[in-house]
């Protein structure tokens, strides 16, 4: 965006939605289409030199693929003289982690035969489908997990229709011959190579999103047990350990056979997205087990 463009005379800014430690999330309407969108404004005091350049190359990232159905849509940014903005779309139905919690605690908001596998095949195709898409111009999300999927939409009956891959914030891009290596994400979701400090790929983004289709499967974290403390919990994750306990009772093998390719411990052994979205458990409902996730 032309700095001298401020974000104020193309947007009204409507109720807060959220914050975090980046900034804070407001509904705001364009001026000129009336349409809704989500802004998150950064201030720019305490903010180093290297963060407001991540913050550059977060929103460079994620326009390069935002054009996937899958993934957020980042409409404008504002570099202004003492805060920076970033305009995406507003989608204001939670995150998959809400849709998972919802539905495996007492209070869920879905009956028990909607949620089934062919409902869980469904939103995996559409999570695979946008990595294909980043993995091809050789961007690693680094941070896949329920909280950082959003829902489109509620859905028929309260299933979730489409979802969009959203918060690129330590998303990279390696130029030819440059490694990765920085230790990124979220215990209980990152590869064993990046806690191990070892060089990785865009393979550590399908070991995350292993460990969220395992969550969705069961309604259970994959490395985290009664008893364990978070220690053992980070343990268990650097050496891939986990297994199918009572809780997978009712899950086909054909499921689990999915879940296994994704969670491989040796990243050459690890499934690409691309071979995962060829696999008749994720093609679709007709192949897939409809009853339901308990």
């Amino acid at each position: 965006e032309s700095s001298r463009v401020h974000f104020e005379e193309r947007y009204e800014l409507g109720d807060m939605l959220g914050e975090g430690g980046q900034g804070v999330v407001h509904a705001v309407t364009c001026l000129q289409s009336g349409e809704r969108m989500a802004a998150k404004l950064i201030s720019k005091v305490g903010l180093s030199r290297n963060a407001k350049a991540r913050l550059r190359k977060e929103v460079d990232l994620q326009r390069q693929v935002d054009y996937h159905p899958n993934i957020c849509s980042v409409f404008n940014f504002y570099d202004e003289p003492r805060r920076m903005v970033v305009v995406m779309e507003l989608l204001p139905y939670g995150t998959l982690y809400d849709h998972v919690v919802a539905h495996f605690s007492s209070g869920g908001r879905l009956d028990d035969d909607e949620y089934n596998e062919a409902h869980v095949s469904r939103l995996l195709q559409q999570a695979l489908s946008a990595l294909t898409t980043m993995h091809d111009r050789g961007i690693v999300h680094r941070d896949l997990k329920p909280e950082n999927v959003l829902l489109v939409d509620a859905g028929a009956n309260g299933e979730v229709g489409a979802i969009r891959i959203a918060d690129f914030g330590l998303a990279a891009q390696p130029e030819p011959g440059d490694e990765l290596c920085e230790c990124v994400g979220t215990p209980g979701y990152t590869a064993p190579e990046v806690l191990a400090g070892l060089p990785y790929d865009t393979s550590v983004d399908v070991f995350s999103l292993g460990a969220m289709l395992y969550a969705l499967l069961s309604g259970c974290e994959a490395f985290a047990a009664p008893g364990l403390d978070d220690e053992e919990v980070l343990q268990r994750n650097r050496i891939g350990r986990y297994k199918f306990d009572a809780s997978w009772a009712g899950v086909s093998s054909e499921a689990k056979a999915v879940v296994k390719a994704m969670l491989m411990r040796e990243p050459s052994k690890r499934a690409t997205a691309r071979a995962l979205l060829a696999e008749g458990w994720v093609q679709g409902p007709a192949r897939s087990n409809t009853e339901p996730l308990r």
